[in-house]
Parts: structure tokens; sequence; C-alpha cells
């Protein structure tokens, strides 16, 4: 779904700490309430039509905004004091990509790669003296439920035809000969498509690295692994799995 440039610059501005208890000012959601009241909408920020939190921990946060001008999916990671900081040194906070920036890297190598569509998604970081301090991505709309969801309302294949997930294999196997290692590939972080062609996105990749392409190493066949596994607990069906480990490498 189209999400604005105005639309984005407007989600991006909102004051840092205003995502959780941090913040002394109105603040989009306070953070002990938004955990206690788990998904669901929120209260809305001055100029959005709805925020719907989506997710939430102590440090990070996944919001679905919808404004006007559609709708956007804002991920947030926050390092408040000390400790934190120097636990996510050499990985996310000092002298490391942050979490924002390794999915935005990833999306631009499977854009570029010609693996799936751009989900014009944008970063913003706030840093003192070079240490992190909070960092955001911001993703517009793909227009389709992930995997997990699919198969919840679907038990067994989602509502897909073997050969539909023989296209998945293909996609999976697109996205490993691009170089794009993640370990967080998991049912809820495959967006599915139907409308009007079927189509394949992977999401939330904070945790991943980039190799040179097309590189056959044991990293690869873990990260499917891991997929196949989560199928499995999700429910996908036995002849659902086994194609999809038949066409994808």
């Amino acid at each position: 779904m189209y999400c604005s440039k105005l639309m984005r610059r407007k989600i991006l501005s909102i004051p840092w700490g205003a995502l959780d208890s941090s913040w002394s000012g109105p603040a989009l959601a306070d953070s002990a309430a938004a955990a206690a009241a788990g998904p669901g909408p929120l209260a809305t920020w001055p100029g959005f039509r709805e925020v719907r939190q989506i997710r939430r921990s102590a440090s990070s946060c996944v919001l679905r905004i919808e404004d006007g001008d559609g709708v956007c999916f804002l991920k947030a990671y926050w390092y408040r004091d000390v400790r934190a900081a120097l636990r996510g040194a050499f990985r996310n906070t000092w002298l490391a990509p942050s979490r924002p920036r390794r999915e935005l890297r990833a999306l631009e190598r499977l854009r570029d790669a010609g693996v799936q569509s751009d989900l014009e998604a944008e970063i913003a970081e706030d840093r003192h003296y070079g240490v992190l301090r909070e960092a955001r991505i911001l993703t517009r709309d793909f227009g389709g439920p992930d995997l997990e969801a699919s198969l919840l309302r679907a038990p067994g294949d989602a509502g897909l035809a073997l050969p539909q997930w023989r296209r998945l294999g293909a996609f999976l196997t697109a996205m490993q000969d691009a170089g794009v290692r993640d370990p967080d590939l998991v049912a809820r972080n495959v967006l599915v498509r139907r409308d009007p062609v079927l189509t394949f996105a992977k999401i939330d990749a904070s945790s991943s690295w980039l190799v040179r392409r097309s590189r056959d190493d044991r990293s690869r066949a873990r990260c499917l692994e891991t997929l196949f596994n989560d199928l499995e607990r999700v429910g996908a069906a036995p002849a659902v799995i086994q194609t999809l480990r038949e066409t994808s490498h």
C-alpha cells in the first residue's frame, strides 16, 4: 500500500524517547500500559488516523501506523542506559551497524538482486558520541499477511497449492543466492501477497548478514532448516515442508 514521503517523514520525526517510558512529553504509548495491553490499537499520536501495536518488549516495539496517505510499519529499538549500550557494543550500538541498518542492508540487497519488490525502507538513528541510543526502521505495507498467520487461518497449507509452495521454494533459493543470511527466517517473517499475483517478501532481517552472492555454505542450510522447523511448529503439512525441501537450497 502506498505510503507517502510526507507521511514517512512525519513518522520518523516522532521525538526520540516517545515510544517508551523515558520520554517526558506526550508519548505515543505509555510503555507499561502498552505492554500490558498487548497487540491492538493505541492512543493515536496527533496527525495519525490509527496506531496499532503489533509487538512490544522492554527495549523494542513494532507499530502499524495508518494515515490518510497509507499504511507504514515502524520498528524501534532503544538503549537507554550504559549497560544496554555496552551489551550491544561491537554488535548493535557501537562500532557495528544498528539492527535497523542491518535490515535495510538486507532489503536493499534483495531489491537490487530482483528477489523482492522495494519496501521503501528508511532508517533513523539517535547517537550520543557515537553510541546508539535509539534506532528506527520504517517500511511501507506489503499488502499481505505473514506465513504464520496464513497457516493459522488455513492449517496445513495456508490455502496455497503445492505448485505455489514450489514458488516459495524458488523465492527462498533466490534469497540465499543473493547472499542474505538470516537466522530469523521464520514463518512470521515471510509475507504472502496473492493479488494480483502470488508474491513473497522477507522482513525483519535485523540479525541478518551478507555474504558473497551464490556462496554455498553451512549457514545457507541452517537458515532454511530454521524455516522448515518453524513451519512444522505452526502446523504446515508434511507434504508442504517436503515440497519446500525439494525446491529450496
